[in-house]
């Protein structure tokens, strides 16, 4: 029982760790236990596991799984549309370093809290909000705030570059899971 307990709880910690790095809405994952695998499906809600079976007396199962995974839209696998990662000698990656050495007439501080998030070991984005008033980009780096654990609201806190408002450049971005409920305003 302990050792189960103490592998369960290295498989949550891994399942934990991708939605602390990548936005996305789920995953899966395949989770070999000798001769038998189970498949978890994990989002904000927890996590799903299959039913165990021996992949080595019955490979065309895994396999399917497999091809579907491969052959699913980016969206089906979890990827989540409102995110773009950002790579090195892009002109938003570019964007994202100038402002290292950039000063401001006003509000220098966002962009030092901006500057120092900007951990090259950490995956950067292009994210997406939709407003009433159209849609809008952000820059982000490394979160200044991550939501503990697998389920929940999911929260992320990002200083953020403004794309399309050179006179307020930085804001602080909330990026979570909305609780729809009648009962709850959105923000």
């Amino acid at each position: 029982a302990d050792l189960r307990r103490k592998n369960l709880g290295q498989i949550i910690a891994y399942g934990s760790l991708v939605f602390k790095y990548q936005p996305v809405t789920r995953h899966f994952t395949v989770v070999l236990l000798g001769r038998e695998v189970r498949i978890a499906m994990w989002d904000r809600a927890g996590v799903v596991f299959s039913s165990k079976f021996d992949y080595k007396a019955r490979p065309a199962k895994l396999g399917r799984v497999f091809w579907r995974l491969s052959h699913a839209s980016p969206e089906a696998r979890g990827h989540d549309p409102s995110a773009v990662r950002i790579l090195p000698n892009t002109p938003e990656y570019d964007a994202m370093i100038a402002w290292k050495t950039e000063t401001l007439p006003f509000d220098d501080h966002a962009r030092e809290l901006f500057v120092e998030t900007l951990d090259k070991d950490y995956p950067w984005y292009k994210l997406t909000v939709h407003c009433k008033d159209g849609p809008k980009e952000f820059l982000v780096a490394k979160p200044t705030f991550v939501a503990p654990g697998l389920a929940g609201r999911g929260t992320h806190g990002y200083v953020a570059h403004n794309i399309g408002d050179p006179k307020r450049p930085f804001a602080y971005l909330k990026d979570c899971w909305r609780v729809v409920h009648g009962r709850s305003q959105q923000e």
